[in-house]
């Protein structure tokens, strides 16, 4: 990434940066020649991941739960639509439901 970021300003006729080709060459080379000398910033990453995680995932499911499946359940609601049929229906003696489907082979399921 230090090696894009340092040639990336040729392509728009500026010179590179040679600090960031400078660094991305000399990460490049401990990565091949002592990959072991990389393992502690590993582990640092690995930790600021694993706290990203906590943090983004729930808000990034939250935003997904209140921006989409709730506005859909409210116009379901509002259309009248019972896709689980929950309402209650007291002229019925039972809930269960017929199944429609017919035998199927148990061998070849898909």
């Amino acid at each position: 990434m230090f090696a894009a970021y340092g040639v990336w300003p040729v392509f728009h006729g500026h010179p590179p940066r040679l600090w960031a080709v400078v660094l991305g060459g000399a990460l490049l080379a401990v990565t091949l020649i002592r990959p072991l000398w990389l393992r502690p910033a590993n582990r640092l990453w690995f930790a600021f991941s694993m706290l990203l995680h906590r943090v983004m995932n729930p808000l990034i499911m939250g935003i997904l739960f209140f921006g989409v499946v709730t506005p859909i359940g409210w116009l379901m609601r509002m259309a009248g639509e019972d896709p689980l049929a929950q309402k209650l229906d007291r002229s019925k003696t039972t809930y269960w439901s017929q199944s429609t489907s017919q035998d199927t082979d148990m061998n070849r399921q898909f």
